[in-house]
Parts: C-alpha cells; structure tokens; sequence
C-alpha cells in the first residue's frame, strides 16, 4: 500500500490545470446548537468550535460546541463569558480561541474580548478592542498574533478600514496601517506566512470584490487579484495551507438574493480557480478549517465538511476515492482508493483464509498444501491440508467408507454421519456427480453413530443408494439399488456401532433375497457361546446366545430377537447340539408384530450374550422377502358330481 505524502507536497503550481473530480463535500453531524445566524467559528487544537448567533430574530446565542471530527459530534461548551452575542468576530491563536465584538442582547455595540482555554473549558476576559463596539468585522492571524479591524458600529452608518494588532502574551492592542479601498463591513480574513488578506465584503450600498494583502514585517497593504465572483458580505472562508476557500454569503440588498459558489484563491500565485456549487446554500452560518479539511454550517442546522484534496494530498489530484490505484500486493486486482483513502485491491478469498485466491494454491480450502488445519473429526489427529487440497488427519478410530450412487438429481443428494440420537455432525457431504459411484471416507471414534442420506426433493435417489463399509470391507448399512424407496431422508432406526462386532452371518445365511417367513437364518457358531452352555447353570443358558437384528436402511421396520441356550426358539436342524441350537433363527418366529415385512429391503445383524452381557453387532447382510405370487382357483370342469364351470 502506498503511504499517504504529507500536506507540504502539494505544489504551487498545481492551480495551472485543475482537475476538479478530488472535490468532496460530505455531510457531517448536526450543529444542534440551533439554527444561528452570523455566530463565530475556529479551529483548536484538531477540534472546531461554533456558537453565538441570532435564533429566529429577536433571540441571541451565547452557547458555544465542539465539533470532533474524528468522532463526528458536537459536544457543549462553557457559554461565551461575554453572553449572547450577534455578529460577534474570532480568531485561533496557538491553543486558544478568542471571540468579541458585536452586538448585545440590548441592542449595543459592544467592544469586548474574551480568551477561551478548551483544556480548561473556561473563558477569561481580556483587553477591550481599542476601536469601539461595532458589527461585521474582518480577522486573522500571524505570528502569534491576531489582526482584528473594519465592520461598522451601526447598521446604516459608518464603516471602517481600521486594523489593530493583538499580543496575546502583553494582552494589548496596537492600532496598524489600516486596510486599502473603501470601509466596509461583512468581509473575510485569512493569512499565509507572514501575509494577511482581508477580501469582498459590503458597506450597505456596494458589494466589493476587491482583495487586499496585509505584509506584517512592513506593516503595508497591496491590493491583490480581485475576487472573479460576484461582491458579497456575510460568505465564509477558510484556508488550507497556502489555499484559501471562500463562497456562498448574500448581495445586492434589497432585496436579498443568495450566492451558492465556492472558488479557491492559491496565495502563491494570486490566482482563483472556481469550484463545483456546494450542496448547501445560504450566509454567516460559520466555518473553520481542521488539516486538510474545512467545514461550514449553513444559517440551519446542516454541517458539511469540504474536501479538495485527493488521497495522496494533491489538491484537486486523481487519487480520490473510486480512482485506481496500485497497493503493491500481486495478489490483489481491481485496486482502488476507498473512501477512507486505502490503496485496496478485491481480495478475493473463497475460503477465508487470508490468501487471495490468484496467490492461493487451494483456494477453496482454508490454508495452504502442507499447512496444519482441522478437519472437524475427533478420531483423527495431524490434521494437514493435502494434495487435493482436503484436510486429512490420521484416523485413530475407526475408517468407515460410504459408497454412493447417484442418480440424474445429485444435486439434490447429500448425507453426514451424527454422533447416534443428536445433531452433532462428525462427516457429511454433497455436491457430488450425477449418475455416479462415489466413495467417500470418515474416521469415527470408539462409539454409536447416525448415518443420514438426504434428498432435497423427497423422491430419494431413484436409481442409486447407498453402502456403509469399515476398514475390512465389512458393510455396516447396506441399501445398495434401494434409494428410491426413500422419500427426504434414509436414516437405519438404532444407527450403528463402532468398531464392528465379531457376531456374522453364517454364509449360507447372508444375502438371502428369496426368503419366506419360515426361512431359518444361521449365525457362525461363536465358540464363547458354545463353552458356556451346561445343564447345570440353568442361569448362565438363560442369559447366554444369540441376538438377530432385522433393520429396513431407510428407517421404519427394526426389530431384534433374543435366541438362548434356555430358550433357543425352532429351525434348528435335527440332531443339533443343545449348545448351538440358539444360532438358529425362523423368521417366523417374528410372530407377534411387527412381524418381518415383505417386499422390502432389508439388513440382518448378529451378536453374541455372554452371561448377560451383549456384544456389538457385527456386520450386515441383505435380506429380502419376496411378496408371494395370488394362488389361483377355478370352478370345476368335471361331471363329478356336477358341472360348474359352463354350466
């Protein structure tokens, strides 16, 4: 980013062409100190102070605010120490303000002085103004020292062109070399260096143009370049450097007509340049300036800040905000100033990590190939971004693998595996290919778990489904082809377990898919099992065999069965030992219901009891009923004893 030049760079030249697209009028907080005509206005110390003023006519202000344009608010101030006031006059010398003059309350002229102290917040009273109590006066400072002269002590009557130094330090005035052209009241001062100006202004009949520069070490007056405008008292103005501002303010009473224009004068070069019309209108509601900003108040309540500088502080220079710039960063592009003038490119960061996506070898991913990340898996741990641009840490756990195949919508596919009855997502994904086999991996921790498939559209996944295995290959939740007899959401009632028991399926026994309710399933013999039968423990058979568990994938239908050597239910085969007859299941022996469904895919799983304590499920097999073909009957064709059929 480039940094910003400071005030001096701008050049006094820079009024040869101007280049007017750097002005910036801003609208600020509102002056609530109410709607004040012809009050004061000065800089100290970064803030600006106003007050004073005529409200709505026959009403003066003697409440002064601070304006802070680092927070843009006004805050109160200690009252004028001279009380309210009207057309009263200041000025900033060092680090205090300095405000007189006017007209009272009782409709006087008056000649006061007074010194405000912002640190202290207090105003103290200080030497009168030599030249008597009048209205509309014209100030500026130099050195340390304020100018103060010309105005009038009645509104019908006498102008001046008297100017008196003060000394703040010996708090005293001393008359100096009055100001050259005609008296008048209602103009406007300012300085540069050594150099006062005092310019326009109206003496009741005539509005002036004219402009006269004060050279304090000679104590003389030269008239400099006229104003290009039409005359006006009551305008404001303010300077910036060697830059003056001015505009606005009223002519040619009666009757009253008011200016909007705004021009600036370059000291250097005794030259104006005109400026696009302020969005403002009107006369004597005040105006200071702060740095490289200025800032006027309308009779009103409305408060803008004026801004001819362009990011780089060039007067009047391309660098504004909006403009293109270069903030030296090749990872940014589109670079512009922005309002609060940084030099900032689009960064554009897809996955928020801090690297713009041109500069970013996985920009998609948060964080760099190599780069340590979180994958959001408790069962893994040195989680890095990899190759692919995935966050991939070594599975403490458990590795399960879900295979899915999509159908023409995969759009509307998608699944994650929640830690069993809760939210609490462990894996999950979408966005996949249609019509696609897709195999994706999860690292489980020691534990139960949900796996949920979901379809946006409520029509499942019609052709496709999906295959839950482990490490082993072992298919924990099998609905391969099955998908489309979902409609939102295939969620297996009781989820699962793992790692995976060592209870199975008889091979004969797995993947049956032309069952009937009196098929016998077989589990593998657990030799656990088998020991622990004894005709002498009647308890330990009572709580000692196998566990079938029958569970549609999708959800719905789920139901286990208990076979012991006490009570091992029938299918077993003839001449079976009493210690394996329990590893044998007649489907039938579902006989209360639910009894096991027909025509739907379902899963069956095993597990052990040993002496009352239960293993986990081991892996799944596919099981399906076929819904029986109707038995057909027909009337009797025969003479025996009668003919039914044709007859």
């Amino acid at each position: 980013m480039r940094t910003k030049h400071l005030f001096v760079s701008i050049a006094l030249s820079v009024l040869a062409s101007v280049d007017l697209h750097a002005v910036q009028w801003t609208t600020k907080a509102f002056f609530p100190g109410g709607a004040c005509q012809d009050g004061i206005g000065f800089a100290v110390n970064g803030k600006g102070y106003m007050g004073l003023g005529v409200i709505g006519g026959p009403t003066y202000s003697k409440s002064i605010w601070a304006y802070d344009p680092g927070l843009d608010a006004w805050s109160q101030q200690a009252n004028f120490g001279g009380g309210p006031r009207w057309y009263a006059t200041g000025f900033t010398i060092g680090n205090k303000g300095y405000a007189g003059a006017g007209l009272d309350s009782l409709g006087s002229f008056v000649n006061d002085w007074w010194e405000y102290d912002p640190t202290a917040n207090t105003w103290t009273a200080k030497a009168n103004y030599p030249g008597g109590g009048r209205v509309g006066m014209t100030t500026f400072e130099i050195n340390g020292k304020g100018y103060m002269g010309m105005g009038a002590n009645t509104f019908t009557g006498t102008y001046f062109t008297d100017i008196w130094e003060f000394d703040p330090t010996l708090n005293s005035w001393s008359a100096k070399a009055p100001v050259g052209g005609a008296p008048r009241g209602g103009a406007q001062g300012f300085a540069n260096g050594n150099y006062g100006y005092c310019a326009l202004g109206a003496d009741g009949t005539t509005y002036y143009t004219d402009m006269w520069r004060y050279d304090a070490t000679a104590d003389a007056w030269q008239a400099a370049s006229s104003f290009p405008g039409v005359g006006r008292s009551n305008f404001r103005s303010f300077i910036m450097g060697p830059i003056a501002f001015m505009g606005m303010g009223t002519y040619n009473l009666p009757p009253l007509q008011y200016v909007t224009d705004w021009w600036s004068y370059n000291t250097g070069f005794d030259t104006w340049t005109a400026y696009p019309v302020p969005p403002i209108q009107g006369a004597g509601g005040g105006s200071f300036a702060i740095g490289t900003r200025g800032y006027v108040r309308d009779p009103g309540f409305s408060f803008l800040e004026f801004n001819p500088f362009d990011c780089l502080n060039v007067l009047n220079g391309p660098d504004v905000p909006g403009a293109p710039c270069d903030d030296n960063n090749p990872c940014t592009t589109s670079d512009t100033w922005s309002p609060a003038c940084v030099c900032t490119g689009t960064f554009q960061d897809s996955d928020g990590d801090g690297f713009a996506d041109i500069c970013d070898n996985c920009p998609f991913t948060p964080g760099q190939i190599g780069d340590p990340c979180n994958d959001n898996n408790p069962g893994t741990i040195n989680d890095v971004v990899n190759g692919s641009c995935v966050c991939v840490g070594t599975c403490t756990g458990n590795t399960v693998t879900l295979t899915l195949n999509t159908d023409a919508n995969a759009a509307q596919t998608s699944w994650d595996i929640v830690i069993t009855s809760t939210n609490n997502v462990v894996c999950s994904g979408s966005g996949y290919t249609n019509n696609s086999t897709i195999p994706v991996t999860c690292c489980l921790p020691n534990g139960c778990y949900d796996l949920r498939v979901f379809d946006s559209f409520g029509d499942g996944i019609n052709p496709g489904g999906h295959v839950l295995r482990d490490a082993a290959n072992n298919r924990i939740i099998d609905n391969f082809g099955n998908g489309s007899t979902f409609t939102y959401t295939s969620m297996s009632a009781l989820g699962f377990c793992v790692p995976l028991g060592s209870g199975t399926m008889h091979p004969a026994s797995c993947d049956v898919m032309t069952a009937t309710p009196t098929t016998v399933l077989h589990a593998n013999l657990d030799p656990a099992v088998t020991s622990l039968y004894s005709i002498s423990t009647p308890t330990v058979n009572a709580n000692t065999g196998y566990q079938f568990w029958i569970t549609n994938p999708n959800g719905g239908f789920s139901r286990r069965i208990l076979f012991t050597h006490a009570a091992p239910g029938t299918g077993w085969p003839i001449a079976t030992p009493t210690a394996q007859k329990a590893s044998y299941f007649r489907l039938n022996a579902m006989s209360s219901p639910p009894t096991v469904p027909l025509g739907v895919l379902l899963n069956v799983r095993v597990r052990s009891l040993l002496n009352g304590t239960y293993g986990v499920f081991g892996p799944a097999c596919r099981l399906y009923l076929p819904v029986p073909p109707c038995q057909l009957s027909q009337l009797t064709t025969t003479a025996s004893p009668v003919i039914s059929c044709g007859a």
